[in-house]
């Protein structure tokens, strides 16, 4: 029988008989902040979206939906 080579892992949980070991990604500081500038343009789409959906409800409204 082989036996697996010692994983590291970033964090492990223990939820009643179940055991989650999380091993996070090796990226570059780069692509650390690529990732994350993505994650705050789909924020800020969502957002938008939200509010010009505010905005047009409003009963009488004459006020433009927001630009991106």
């Amino acid at each position: 029988m082989q036996t697996k080579p010692a994983q590291k892992y970033d964090a492990t949980f223990q939820i009643g008989g179940t055991t989650i070991h999380i091993v996070a990604p090796q990226i570059t500081e780069d692509e650390r902040h690529r990732r994350l500038d993505d994650v705050q343009r789909v924020i800020w789409a969502i957002w938008r979206s939200i509010e010009t959906e505010k905005i047009q409800r409003e009963p009488g409204s004459t006020k433009q939906p927001l630009k991106p």
